[in-house]
């Protein structure tokens, strides 16, 4: 990776870094509730509905899952509640790590959700076929090389184990349908 894109990437980790302070907070909690409705404790655009059809693709199972740039916990720790699953969350902020680790004691799941801060970019710490489903949540694209990202996730997940990743799509302006008539 050039010194460029090395930068951009910096920068989006210092950009995550001061959410993270923020999060917790009772003006954020206040404003987030405003503004998006229920709150899933996280910083990012997931809807209750897409929270719902992952937990529902998970199944009612104690399966062990993967929350890949899992945040500050919140949407991972759900999806603990629903689905009864075991989960480990990763995230190269600390701040968020921390956050989610004290979500999990306050909500009762610490027995079944684990935090750990790593770079997902790089190999991640687990042994190979340990996961039964992996789940990485609109950040693919601030890892780098993707294709690299899911090769590395492949050996992670048990035979018939499913991962699954999203990413927001951006569509330019200049695309038919948002054309001004």
């Amino acid at each position: 990776m050039n010194g460029m894109a090395e930068d951009r990437i910096h920068h989006r980790f210092e950009f995550y870094s001061a959410q993270y302070a923020r999060l917790g907070t009772d003006t954020a909690a206040e404003i987030w509730r405003e503004v998006y409705g229920e709150d899933l404790g996280q910083q990012g655009w997931r809807t209750l509905d897409e929270q719902a059809q992952i937990a529902e693709l998970i199944g009612t199972s104690s399966c062990d899952v993967l929350d890949i740039a899992c945040g500050s916990g919140g949407p991972s720790l759900a999806l603990v509640a629903s689905t009864g699953c075991k989960l480990t969350g990763v995230d190269i902020e600390a701040p968020g790590i921390e956050y989610a680790q004290r979500l999990a004691l306050e909500r009762g799941l610490a027995d079944r959700a684990h935090f750990v801060v790593c770079d997902c970019r790089n190999r991640l710490p687990f042994e190979d076929e340990s996961f039964d489903f992996a789940v990485c949540i609109d950040a693919i694209s601030h890892l780098g090389d993707r294709f690299a990202a899911l090769s590395a996730w492949s050996r992670l997940l048990r035979p018939g184990g499913r991962l699954l990743f999203t990413d927001s799509v951006v569509l330019t302006l200049l695309a038919p349908d948002h054309r001004r008539q």
